[in-house]
């Protein structure tokens, strides 16, 4: 007998939630959102029984085994609480919890309700990061000794003031861009993480205040027109739109100074250098060091997709291996230095690239 589930959230993650549930076997059972056109519409189109507007009395009513969150981060908690308390499972949106304290408590709950809990990591099944797994555990471009991730989205300045922009939220792209990316690169390297640091900058520092779309992926295409924005309120930001994170990522246990290294950047980018918006406040903040623990991203908060092609590309530098030879020519040459990218632009001018992989997601170098 399938399990029966429902979804929490009728936008871009909810849809996405309940598609991969239905592949995997799951019989969906019901869909909840705050809007009643919006839940109603989609789950006609994905021909869910039960289209609501109250998750708590659906969640009493139905007795669900899997609660799949995929609301905004700040929602979660009491969602996560109601699911546990009727004994469902868990299948939670990125970021568990607003702040570390609370992903702490709700992940110990977890842990108590002797319920199975999974973080919705759906980039690890883009090709190139499979890609890069197989790689990697094939032994096909010798030892990992350090990974880059690259991401720069350049999202407007003008797109509407909402939950993204706010960390009390869960907004911020530490949150919702670098979970993504975490979990790519616990999977390529096979481990977990070890040892992290690093810190966050809001470069953004306001945005206009103007409707905000239900949908996420309609809010990274509402421009707000500039004459608009112009005379629109604009509401303060105070979450990251950059950050930098240095992670050692190994066996579960193991000396982190034996691990591959891995670097993690993620900057904003302006698209507006004509607009004339408010200035910008700008602050960094700093990522203490720590050992993460599932669920709970070291980040004064939480830890968190459009993710660009992986390629793959030797390092630059002239160095030694570990075993004390140099860098070959040959991709399987044993003591080989590699460095993953998820820059497609990244490109060592040296030596000519390979053929495109199969996918067309990926080159390696």
């Amino acid at each position: 007998m399938a399990l029966r589930a429902m979804v929490v959230g009728a936008g871009s993650a909810g849809e996405g939630h309940a598609m991969a549930l239905r592949q995997a076997g799951t019989e969906v059972v019901a869909i909840a959102s705050r809007t009643a056109s919006v839940v109603s519409a989609l789950a006609a189109r994905l021909g869910i029984p039960v289209a609501s507007t109250d998750w708590r009395a659906t969640l009493r009513e139905l007795w669900p085994d899997i609660v799949a969150v995929a609301t905004p981060g700040d929602s979660h908690a009491a969602i996560i609480d109601e699911a546990l308390a009727a004994g469902a499972h868990l299948y939670v949106d990125k970021p568990f919890a607003p702040t570390a304290a609370e992903a702490r408590r709700l992940w110990a709950a977890t842990k108590s309700a002797g319920v199975r809990s999974a973080y919705a990591a759906t980039s690890n099944y883009q090709p190139s990061a499979l890609l890069a797994r197989a790689l990697v555990a094939e032994g096909a471009i010798g030892e990992l000794l350090e990974a880059e991730f690259v991401s720069h989205y350049h999202w407007h300045e003008r797109l509407p003031h909402g939950w993204p922009h706010r960390l009390a939220d869960g907004g911020g792209r530490l949150n919702n861009n670098f979970t993504h990316k975490l979990a790519i690169a616990e999977s390529v390297c096979g481990g977990a993480t070890l040892a992290v640091a690093g810190e966050t900058r809001n470069d953004l520092g306001r945005a206009p205040i103007v409707p905000f779309p239900h949908d996420f992926r309609d809010w990274t295409r509402a421009l707000v027109p500039e004459e608009q924005a112009r005379a629109a309120r604009w509401g303060e930001v105070d979450s990251d739109w950059s950050y930098t994170v240095l992670a050692r990522i190994g066996a579960p246990g193991s000396d982190p100074a034996a691990a591959p290294s891995v670097t993690f950047h993620h900057s904003w980018g302006t698209t507006s250098p004509s607009m004339a918006a408010p200035a910008r406040s700008m602050s960094t903040r700093p990522i203490a060091r720590a050992t993460c623990i599932s669920g709970a991203r070291a980040r004064p908060g939480s830890p968190s997709c459009r993710c660009a092609p992986t390629s793959w590309h030797r390092s630059r530098r002239s160095r030694r291996s570990r075993t004390g030879r140099r860098a070959g020519t040959s991709p399987r040459a044993p003591g080989t230095r590699w460095r993953a990218t998820s820059s497609p632009t990244s490109r060592d001018a040296r030596t000519p690239p390979t053929s495109p992989s199969p996918t067309g997601c990926a080159t390696r170098r």
